[in-house]
């Protein structure tokens, strides 16, 4: 098992390794345990040998600008000029910068429910009003994915943010369903943000961006998810056009150098976009990892879950009538694995009854997870005490 424990308990943040008890196994955010390609870590080397570490062009290094296009065009249907790419400081930042440079006080923005809570986050920090829209997992092509969505919008209604693939329900549009929704915005002259930050983790058939659907669409991109590179804080926000790129640049500070992304971060970025290999290793690898933890999940009589079509995270259904804040406290207390509990502050409403898996780890350690889970649901008699 080739993991560095010792580093990830010294270093793995957000709910993981370093934040939880000796002996506890974190499947909570969704980062990596698999370390990162050696081709990755040999271009940050390369940069650093040269000696010199200046400032990068204020959005973003030309070889960043043109991986992402290049990326974009042959693994997501999706062509644009490179330099409508703006290099952020995570993926996260780009969704913020978004929001601060098209929101006024008091707008509304169409979110999904559920789904992560940076969506969210990020339009109320803005002074935005999120209104919830119903979001299934589509079953058919033919489906109005748009079903619910029209009597929400109003004269205020400015932006409809996707989260595509979708985090947590696992799922991505067709390009039939994204012309609805594109068709949908067009009509109601709404302004696009798809989430694609988990468009490199897709298990089934091609990804088709937003992009190639609706050229006005707003795309926020990051390496953290297929790549493992959460900790190098490396994002990209592809804006329609250049003027729209240079004004949201001047607005949030990349023009006067308060804001940028790290040239290691961006080196590490094109080296990874440019060897395909990388996505297609990475995949085979935890593929057989979800399909054991989705088998040993169900496995257990009182929790629920199925295969997602993207992403590596599970989003598992508990009894309605249970807490699952009390659940995901007496699981790792009890059976020593800690979980992300589906809360509205995390994703929404609709996250009710749910809890997140996060998979991207060794084979190993999944099989350990699951022993313990199913070893501590068959020792279960009083689930009184999971009550609301």
């Amino acid at each position: 098992m080739n993991i560095n424990f010792d580093f990830l308990k010294r270093r793995a943040f957000n709910m993981r390794w370093a934040q939880v008890e000796e002996g506890v196994i974190p499947l909570t955010a969704a980062d990596h345990d698999i370390k990162v390609h050696a081709s990755i870590l040999a271009a940050i080397q390369n940069e650093i040998q040269q000696g010199h570490l200046p400032y990068s062009p204020a959005c973003g290094l030309i070889e960043f600008q043109m991986a992402v296009a290049l990326h974009y065009q042959s693994q997501k249907s999706a062509i644009f000029s490179p330099d409508c790419v703006l290099a952020t400081n995570s993926a996260a930042s780009a969704i913020q910068h978004f929001f601060d440079y098209f929101l006024k006080e008091g707008d509304e923005v169409l979110v999904q429910n559920p789904v992560d809570f940076l969506l969210a986050h990020c339009a109320e920090r803005a002074g935005g009003k999120v209104v919830r829209i119903p979001t299934p997992i589509p079953n058919t092509e033919s489906e109005n994915i748009t079903s619910g969505w029209e009597e929400l919008v109003s004269d205020k209604t400015k932006v409809l943010a996707i989260c595509h693939p979708h985090n947590p329900l696992g799922f991505y549009y067709s390009p039939a369903q994204l012309k609805q929704i594109a068709d949908f915005a067009r009509k109601h002259q709404l302004t696009i943000l798809s989430d694609e930050v988990w468009s490199d983790v897709v298990l089934e058939s091609d990804f088709v961006s937003m992009r190639d659907v609706d050229e006005q669409c707003w795309l926020v991109y990051g390496l953290s998810k297929g790549f493992g590179l959460a900790g190098l804080r490396i994002g990209a926000l592809i804006c329609p056009s250049l003027d729209e790129r240079d004004a949201l640049a001047l607005a949030c500070g990349y023009v006067h150098t308060m804001e940028g992304a790290s040239t290691l971060s961006q080196m590490a970025a094109v080296a990874a976009m440019g060897d395909p290999q990388i996505l297609q290793h990475f995949i085979t690898q935890i593929k057989p990892v979800m399909e054991y933890a989705v088998n040993g999940i169900n496995a257990i009589s009182f929790l629920n879950t199925s295969m997602p079509s993207a992403t590596f995270v599970l989003w598992i259904q508990h009894p309605k009538e249970w807490d699952t804040e009390k659940l995901v406290d007496i699981i790792e207390k009890e059976a020593r694995v800690k979980l992300v509990p589906g809360m509205e502050r995390w994703f929404g409403p609709a996250a009710d009854g749910y809890i997140r898996m996060s998979c991207a780890t060794h084979m190993d350690i999944m099989k350990e997870a699951i022993h313990r889970l199913q070893k501590w649901a068959s020792q279960q008699k009083d689930f009184q005490r999971l009550a609301k």
